[in-house]
């Protein structure tokens, strides 16, 4: 599992977009890893810093809407870009006032 913390404009309402808001992501990769275990070659693992680096520099440039487009996007950029089976992505993020915290969760597979 790697997780990661991003700021961006992300929610429904306007007052929401206005400011970046603090979203933490959960990414958890799936695949058959015991080659690199065995191994310990690097060459056979996935870089976990790789996987945070994007959301950490693409995520940022553009607003969203609802939450679950920072989930989905996430996944996606994981599954083109590294050897996972599959990805879940939770994002999370303090919501308006009087709601402690919003969360949602997307689980995607390769298509290969």
């Amino acid at each position: 599992m790697v997780d990661v913390e991003v700021w961006l404009k992300v929610g429904c309402a306007a007052t929401e977009r206005a400011f970046p808001q603090r979203v933490e992501l959960d990414v958890r990769l799936e695949g058959d890893f015991a080659a690199a275990g065995r191994s310990e070659d690097l060459t056979r693992s996935i870089d976990d810093a790789g996987v945070v680096e994007r959301p950490r520099r693409a995520l940022p440039k553009k607003t969203r809407r609802p939450l679950e487009a920072v989930a989905e996007e996430t996944a996606r950029w994981v599954l083109e870009r590294t050897p996972a089976r599959a990805v879940s992505v939770k994002a999370r993020k303090r919501a308006l006032p009087g709601i402690r915290l919003a969360e949602v969760a997307t689980y995607r597979a390769a298509a290969r």
